[in-house]
């Protein structure tokens, strides 16, 4: 029973001592979130993932960084960020659609990694589709259709771009 007593208060102790690290994270997060400068934003932002690997809004944050305009920001950058938010998932399919079509258009831009971004721009389409199908809060049908048109297009640009001139006139005439 002693024991039982000691451990189940040495397990308290220590997940007390976690609350206000664990409170300052979120903080920093939301200070991050909240701040209108986008410069601002998107150093706050940063230096939470850097002082927060593995916290509960790492991957938020990163999908902001890909999405949020800001001074400086580079194509390398956003990939590395873009890439880190879909390797931790748990992003609704609003913010998912927005990253993806971002490092889409990125390595369209390139001229690198088209089979990737003709695949990020096919799961842009799926995840429109399905949401608009299945009446998301998310965002009105008109947003969704707008995510299949970007999708069929950036699709399209990956395609023409690897040759496949069928394939890429069949993605247009869909973003159309």
């Amino acid at each position: 029973m002693r024991k039982t007593f000691t451990a189940s208060t040495i397990l308290f102790v220590l997940a007390c001592s976690l609350l206000p690290a664990q409170n300052a994270s979120n903080e920093a997060y939301i200070k991050a979130m909240t701040t209108p400068d986008p410069n601002q934003k998107a150093q706050l932002l940063k230096e939470y993932i850097a002082s927060n690997p593995g916290s509960q809004y790492e991957n938020f944050a990163c999908a902001e960084l890909v999405t949020l305009s800001y001074n400086g920001k580079t194509p390398r950058e956003t990939i590395e960020y873009g890439e880190r938010a879909l390797a931790l998932g748990g992003l609704d399919d609003l913010k998912k659609c927005q990253v993806l079509i971002v490092l889409a258009g990125i390595y369209i831009d390139q001229g690198q990694n088209l089979a990737k971004a003709s695949g990020y721009a096919s799961q842009v389409v799926q995840i429109a589709e399905s949401s608009k199908s299945k009446n998301s809060e998310l965002a009105p049908a008109a947003t969704w259709n707008q995510f299949i048109g970007a999708g069929s297009y950036a699709q399209g640009q990956a395609l023409e771009k690897t040759k496949n001139y069928n394939g890429a006139v069949d993605a247009y005439i869909k973003s159309y």
